[in-house]
């Protein structure tokens, strides 16, 4: 199974009216895309999957062309996990007396 995982906070909702009135051409290009991807979006998995399968397999003959993504996935646990330590309040700012 393929799963696609990212920090909730780097993810932007898009108000397409809000930007339609400040933007129209640029509402009409996300508008464009969107629709795009939604009907699209059977294609577009797997197309995301089959990547990821040659990414992991370093035995594929396209692997070369790909991201290493099992060095990508630990990286980012270990970047996620590290700021959930910085910024846990419990480890930060204490100070301890002799």
């Amino acid at each position: 199974m393929f799963y696609a995982s990212c920090a909730v906070n780097v993810l932007t909702e898009k108000d397409f009216k809000s930007i339609d009135s400040t933007d129209k051409l640029y509402a009409d290009l996300l508008r464009t895309e969107y629709d795009f991807c939604l009907s699209h979006k059977s294609e577009i998995l797997k197309k995301a999957q089959d990547v990821y399968k040659i990414g992991c397999n370093k035995n594929h003959w396209l692997n070369y062309t790909c991201c290493d993504f099992p060095l990508l996935e630990n990286a980012y646990l270990e970047y996620i996990t590290k700021k959930e330590i910085e910024s846990s309040p419990l480890l930060c700012d204490v100070k301890i007396r002799n």
